[in-house]
């Protein structure tokens, strides 16, 4: 029987401790902010906003790298920015309190219209479901009926339409040409011939 004392030592002695491994360096998070508004800059949004994307929106595309958060909060700030209410207003031909009543409803149904725009180009068919399908039925009937040359007779905004033309008509009164005896054409008065076609 072979002894403790008769077994072959080790060599090297005692195991030799390995040096520690240094924790890793935290990671630096870099905060993108938005720039300071200038006048090209709210020119730049109001145009965003022209296109049908919401102010937030808009901040992805003009901010490279921010962070929705970021985005939400600035949104609040710029949408009060004086720049950018003068630049919206510009767009407009005027501030909203200024317009006339039928360029106040021409600019409402526009603006119905281009986010039908962006939400259809936005949102696709195939991953829709429930009130986005539903959505996006609608914007492309309002779409499509507006570039047939009409509105959907079906549709809110019609009815809505319909309603302003007839308190516009009954606002603006006779004309000189009615008066004579002429065809009073009330809808080329109010400026809603190419929105609303006689049922």
């Amino acid at each position: 029987m072979t002894e403790f004392f008769d077994q072959p030592k080790k060599k090297g002695g005692r195991p030799k401790k390995e040096a520690p491994v240094p924790p890793p360096a935290p990671e630096t998070s870099i905060v993108v902010t938005a720039p300071p508004m200038t006048a090209d800059l709210a020119a730049e949004v109001a145009a965003f906003l022209h296109a049908g994307m919401s102010m937030s929106e808009a901040l992805v595309y003009i901010v490279s790298g921010i962070d929705q958060d970021t985005a939400e909060r600035t949104a609040i700030r710029w949408s009060r920015h004086p720049l950018v209410l003068e630049a919206v207003s510009t767009l407009n031909g005027g501030a909203w309190q200024h317009l006339e009543d039928e360029t106040r409803i021409g600019l409402a149904l526009r603006k119905h219209r281009i986010e039908c725009a962006r939400f259809l180009m936005t949102h696709p068919l195939a991953e829709a479901g429930g009130v986005e399908l539903a959505k996006i039925e609608m914007a492309r009937k309002v779409l499509e009926a507006f570039t047939a040359g009409g509105l959907d007779p079906t549709d809110p905004l019609t009815a809505f339409a319909r309603a302003a033309k007839e308190i516009m008509a009954a606002s603006l009164g006779p004309t000189p040409a009615q008066r004579a005896g002429a065809t009073f054409d009330y809808r080329e008065q109010a400026g809603l011939d190419p929105l609303v076609d006689e049922p």
